[in-house]
């Protein structure tokens, strides 16, 4: 064995793997984190997410290898120090490869264990650090360039097909005459109804030069409100270079730079074009002007960035020249990208001085990175007004130009804090030209003006924080914690408004009417700070009336709280907060609570239901609270229940109110028990924190089903009749089944892509039919000869992708994700398929210790796996077992059990049982 182990390893020192490893080890940021335990532990770990029948165990000096039922097979020590981290690495890789050859055990197809286990590796490291091979690897370069091969448009999944959102411009699709709002639904004659973005851009992406042949539909109404909204705003944007060549533009015509031939025939056509695909470039920048505003919105910093923003500022000069109030640069969601184009864009704006410095490991300059970044004087530069408008999203390359602009006083931020990713990435490309991979390293953190952290200060605060108070449907809501102007966001359902009053975005708004005839910087910088009281006395004008909708008094304590009224609550021993709004740890003591709140709830919980959330406040004081409202909070933050609030506006002393909450629970969870955590919070006062509740829930399984399947040649078509059967024991709403053959362009669907309906009681059957022309002969079909076993040498068809199974695709809303059945195409001809049958009874509540669990399966075939994760981490695999026990140990609070089971044909079927551990007195018992 030590060998091997030496072979193999002398062959990892001259490879990729020595090669990632070694980077790390010298320009990782923070070498003290290159933990050479947890990198293994990572490593195995990735092995065995991947590796069904594995099972790797962390103890205090090694790791354990097991198969699920033979047991035990190897152990590996962990490395004395980060470099023989790779000696480690090489006995975890031989160790799995050759128990896998020796046993006959498979390994996932094209499987690649190095690539794996150093994949694992920088998953022990910061989230920024990591591997990318293959798609991972393309798209992010097609991110960083801001260039692809393709046919030049940004395309969203719809029923039909991809619905087209916008065209680039002097693209091919442009070129060709595509629209935004056509709906492509045939890509080189084979439908793509139901597929995913990635499946569809997929068939359209190809070789530079080539030619894809594309059907779609022009006209046809988009059902997805927010699809359709992303469309026009698309539409709405004029084709400038076009239009510019046939009519004179008046002043403050709304102009985009999306390069949109606008689609005005409100008939539904059916058109075929050939697009020569070709290299495109990414437009991550749009522009608008509003008035004597200009709108700059930026998506990402790629190597384009710069060319975009020099035709923008230079339309924008043309457009309005020295009518120019100013502009805005709306950053929100923008994530970032290259760190050269943000110091560019900066240095558009500011004259002299450096925009950030960068500091390595031990505060040393990083290989291949530029320490500094002056400013350079320039005639190109701007002397606009500007305001940024950033959110939590907007990160890295995006904080480096708002931070930049507010630290040198050159624009007013408005938004919330923004994302704090104030680190440096380098790629690092494989050396080895067989090796398609890169490692993306955090090298260095960034440094803006006097040596600001972005890292440190986890961000940027703009000069106007912003907090959103959101009214729907489903009730109200504000952040528990919020400091800042507060504003109304107002969606359908709280109050019958027609759609065209509901406004839509407040900041871009607020932007905008602060740099309304502006002069200069420093007058845009006197109204940011003279104008914000006015502006948030208008919102909480907005938001009482809104509340009054409702019959909820939501004036503030500052109405109506006396000099007297103030006297009383210091007598009585309640503290006000001394910051206003804030939520500072409650100071006074249980008996000296402003409120008593009891909470229950009306109804059963049950997936798909509404329950009541029923609040009974008492107002216990000698005065009266105002803009009081109750929190709940689970320890999951995946419930439906948890930062709920509950809001009941004023409340005189001595009063009580009963409020409710209406929630929708969503169609699919789990039994479970879990504890709501209340909290209660009035104008003025500091939060106050009562008992958990507990609240038990009644879920169900995952949707079953069973699948019969009869194929048939019908005339020059085949016909496949589908029978769906509802084993799930309960109704499924809005069911859908669909055909899909992702990879295999010939096909083409004629009728009955996809069967839908409202409902699907319990043990309901539903048929559909869909014919679609293949090439394979009815009498091979009969014969039952297997599509892989034909001579290809001798077909006349290339039928490579015949090999792939026909997709099944089932969904609903009972399913957390859309369930998809690969069959052979041989064996639709008659067949019966369902997943696999599966008992696991589990208690919602137990005592902590030792617990049995027995797990029972079934199959009309026969059971290929199982596999069973508790918290995360895999603890049992079988093969072919239909029924074992296992044990496992209970720590106190709440456990996560997943129970996956395949059968023969590739069905699985997930069971998730949850488990609250506890203490439990001698007079309590668990039923």
């Amino acid at each position: 064995m030590l060998f091997l182990i030496s072979l193999l390893s002398a062959a990892w020192s001259s490879s990729l793997s020595s090669e990632v490893l070694e980077t790390l080890d010298e320009q990782y940021l923070w070498p003290e984190d290159l933990d050479k335990k947890a990198a293994l532990q990572r490593a195995a770990e990735q092995l065995e997410d991947k590796i069904p029948w594995l099972i790797a165990t962390s103890t205090a000096d090694k790791i354990i290898l097991s198969h699920g039922e033979i047991g035990i097979f190897g152990s590996v020590l962990y490395p004395k120090d980060y470099r023989s981290l790779e000696w480690s690495l090489v006995e975890l890789e031989l160790m799995v490869q050759g128990f896998s050859d020796e046993i006959k055990v498979e390994l996932p197809e094209g499987f690649d264990l190095k690539l794996e286990l150093l994949y694992g590796v920088t998953k022990s490291l910061d989230s920024y650090t990591t591997l990318m091979y293959a798609d991972r690897l393309d798209r992010f370069n097609e991110r960083i360039k801001g260039r692809l091969v393709g046919i030049g448009c940004r395309v969203r999944s719809v029923p039909d097909g991809l619905v087209v959102l916008e065209v680039f411009p002097d693209g091919p699709a442009y070129k060709s005459g595509v629209l935004a709002g056509d709906i492509i639904t045939h890509v080189d004659g084979g439908a793509i109804r139901g597929f995913s973005v990635q499946q569809g851009v997929k068939r359209l992406r190809g070789e530079r030069s080539t030619e894809v042949s594309i059907r779609l539909i022009r006209g046809r109404q988009v059902e997805d409100k927010f699809l359709k909204d992303l469309v026009l705003s698309s539409e709405q944007q004029s084709n400038k270079e076009k239009k510019s060549n046939t009519e004179q533009k008046t002043d403050k015509e709304p102009t985009s730079n999306t390069q949109i031939a606008q689609n005005t025939d409100s008939k539904e056509q059916e058109i075929n074009l050939t697009v020569t695909r070709d290299v495109v470039r990414i437009p991550n920048l749009h522009w608008s002007f509003d008035g004597n505003t200009a709108v700059l919105t930026l998506d990402n910093f790629s190597e384009q960035t710069s060319r975009w923003f020099s035709k923008a500022f230079q339309e924008i000069k043309t457009e309005l020249g020295d009518d120019l109030d100013g502009i805005v640069i709306d950053l929100r969601n923008n994530s970032g990208g290259s760190m050269i184009q943000a110091c560019r864009l900066v240095d558009r704006f500011l004259q002299e001085g450096v925009v950030l410095t960068t500091e390595g490991r031990d505060n040393k300059p990083a290989e291949r990175l530029r320490p500094k970044y002056d400013l350079t004087e320039s005639e190109r530069d701007l002397d606009w007004p500007i305001v940024v408008l950033i959110d939590g999203d907007s990160a890295s390359a995006s904080e480096i130009v708002a931070g930049s602009l507010k630290l040198f006083d050159r624009a007013l931020l408005i938004g919330e804090k923004s994302f704090g990713k104030g680190l440096v990435q380098l790629p690092y490309n494989s050396k080895h030209k067989e090796e398609r991979v890169t490692l993306k390293m955090t090298v260095a953190e960034y440094l803006l003006k006097d040596g600001y952290s972005v890292h440190e200060n986890r961000g940027i605060e703009p000069h106007i924080n912003l907090v959103p108070f959101y009214f729907t449907g489903l009730g109200s809501y504000t952040a528990q914690n919020a400091q800042g102007v507060v504003y109304a966001v107002e969606r359908e359902g709280w109050r019958e408004l027609p759609e065209e009053e509901l406004r839509t975005d407040f900041p871009l708004e607020l932007a905008k009417r602060l740099l309304y005839d502006v002069s200069s910087q420093e007058e845009l910088f006197h109204r940011g700070e003279t104008w914000i009281e006015d502006i948030q006395k208008e919102e909480w004008g907005r938001i009482e009336e809104i509340f009054a909708a409702k019959d909820i008094n939501w004036s503030p304590a500052s109405v109506y709280l006396s000099d007297e009224d103030e006297k009383k609550s210091v007598k009585q021993g309640f503290t006000r907060s001394k910051k206003g709004k804030s939520l500072a740890e409650p100071s006074v003591e249980e008996s000296n609570q402003l409120l008593d709140v009891f909470f229950s709830v009306v109804g059963v919980p049950t997936p798909g239901s509404t329950v009541e959330l029923r609040v009974e406040v008492h107002n216990r004081a000698e005065i009266p609270v105002h803009q009081g409202r109750v929190y709940l909070h689970a320890d999951d933050r995946s419930l439906p229940w948890d930062d709920v609030m509950i809001p009941f506006g004023y409340l005189d002393s001595g009063g009580r109110r009963v409020i409710t909450h209406q929630l929708e629970l969503p169609d699919a969870f789990h039994s479970r028990t879990d504890w709501i955590h209340l909290y209660a919070l009035v104008d003025g006062f500091e939060e106050q924190t009562f008992a958990p509740v507990e609240l038990s829930l009644y879920g169900r399984d995952r949707p079953r089903f069973g699948l019969s399947s009869e194929l048939r040649k019908v005339d020059e078509l085949w016909e496949l009749e589908l029978n769906v059967k509802n084993l799930s024991g309960y109704d499924l709403q809005e069911f859908a089944a669909q055909l899909q053959l992702p990879n295999a362009v010939e096909i083409e669907l004629h009728s009955g892509e996809k069967i839908e309906h409202e409902q699907m009681g319990s043990d309901e059957s539903k048929n559909a039919t869909y014919r679609f022309s293949y090439p394979v002969s009815e009498e091979e079909l009969k014969n039952g000869v297997s599509i892989s076993e034909q001579n290809q040498e001798e077909s006349e068809t290339d039928i490579d992708y015949l090999k792939e199974p026909l997709r099944i695709i089932l969904s609903g809303d009972g399913f957390r994700s859309p369930f998809w059945l690969e069959v052979p195409f041989e064996q639709l001809k008659s067949g019966y398929f369902e997943p696999p049958v599966v008992e696991f009874n589990v208690p919602t509540q137990t005592m902590v210790g030792e617990l049995d669990f027995t797990v029972q399966i079934s199959d009309n075939k026969e059971v290929s796996s199982s596999r069973v994760w508790l918290d995360g981490e895999k603890i049992v695999w079988h093969g072919e077992k239909n029924s074992y026990t296992f044990r496992e140990d209970l720590y106190p609070g709440q456990h996560h059990l997943v129970l996956m089971a395949e059968d023969e044909l590739g069905l699985e079927y997930r069971i998730d049982r949850y488990i609250w551990a506890a203490y439990v007195e001698e007079d309590e018992t668990f039923e």
